[in-house]
C-alpha cells in the first residue's frame, strides 16, 4: 500500500494507526509525504509503515525498489513468524514431556 501524509480528512499516520487495529490487514504500508520530516517518518516506521518516500525524491527507479524491498520484506517477517509459532509450538510440547516424566518419575517413587 502507498499510504500519503496529507490526505483530506485524516492524516497518514491515523490511518497507519487505524490499519493496525484490523485483523486481517498486514500488507507492507509505504509511506508518501510531499516534504521531508524526520519526525514524521520515525513516527511512520514505529506505526508499522515498511520504508517512508518523500514525494519529490521518488523516481521510477527509486519507486520501484522501494516496492520490491516492501514485498521481499513482507515474505521475510512472515516467514519469521511462522518459524517463531513452529518452535512455540515444539518448546510446548517438549515442556509437557518434560511434565510427563516427571510426573512417571514421582510415581515410581512413590
Amino acid at each position: 500500500m502507498l499510504l500519503d501524509y496529507n490526505l483530506p480528512d485524516i492524516d497518514g499516520l491515523e490511518v497507519l494507526s487505524e490499519l493496525s487495529q484490523i485483523k486481517n490487514f498486514d500488507g507492507p504500508v509505504i509511506f508518501l509525504t510531499g516534504q521531508g520530516s524526520e519526525t514524521v517518518a520515525v513516527q511512520a516506521m514505529k506505526a508499522g509503515a515498511v520504508d517512508y518516500l518523500v514525494k519529490s525524491d521518488i523516481s521510477q527507479e527509486v519507486l520501484s525498489r522501494t516496492v520490491q524491498y516492501a514485498i521481499e520484506k513482507k515474505s521475510t517477517d512472515d516467514k519469521l513468524k511462522a518459524y517463531v509459532e513452529e518452535l512455540e509450538r515444539a518448546n510446548q510440547t517438549i515442556i509437557e514431556q518434560q511434565k510427563s516424566m516427571i510426573e512417571e518419575e514421582r510415581l515410581k517413587v512413590i
